[in-house]
């Protein structure tokens, strides 16, 4: 590989990792988030990162965003404030409403780089909202590398414990 190749890699890593995943983990957040002030009557609280300044945001009177200025933030959380006693089909609702955002944006940013040629710039977006989707829908608890999500259940884990809950009587 040449310098020039070294050059345009590296350019290009750099726009995924501090541009494209941060805004694709802010859009898969903001999925749940919707979801959950749509289902419910609860606030809203998103998470990105979890070292550096905190730039702090209140999006309306339910949805509020810490943004923590730690580069390359690639891993986020939501919270319902306070915690609401949900039914099934609202756990299932928000918990499926980020890994669908980022499926539909792979189906987004794929159709814009068939449509227009298939140059990096599209195909970028959707190949790390596709690992979102995928790294999220896989069954298990995500390992402590990944920052403030160590430990948690997958939404795909908790689709899978939902599923298989057996309905209340009544």
């Amino acid at each position: 590989m040449d310098l020039l190749g070294v050059i345009k890699f590296l350019i290009t890593f750099g726009i995924c990792l501090f541009i494209i995943a941060p805004f694709s983990t802010l859009l898969y957040e903001l999925g749940h988030a919707l979801m959950a002030l749509a289902l419910t009557s609860s606030s809203v609280s998103i998470q990105l990162g979890q070292k550096g300044r905190m730039l702090k945001a209140n999006l309306g009177r339910r949805l509020t965003m810490c943004l923590y200025m730690d580069p390359g933030v690639i891993f986020g959380i939501y919270r319902l404030l306070p915690k609401p006693s949900l039914s099934r089909s609202q756990d299932l609702g928000i918990t499926l409403g980020g890994p669908l955002t980022s499926l539909l944006l792979v189906i987004l940013f794929s159709g814009l780089g068939l449509s227009l040629g298939w140059a990096d710039v599209w195909k970028l977006p959707a190949i790390i909202n596709l690992f979102i989707a995928l790294n999220s829908g896989f069954p298990w608890n995500y390992p402590s590398w990944q920052g403030i999500q160590g430990g948690f259940p997958t939404d795909g884990l908790q689709v899978w414990h939902l599923i298989r809950q057996r309905p209340s009587p009544g």
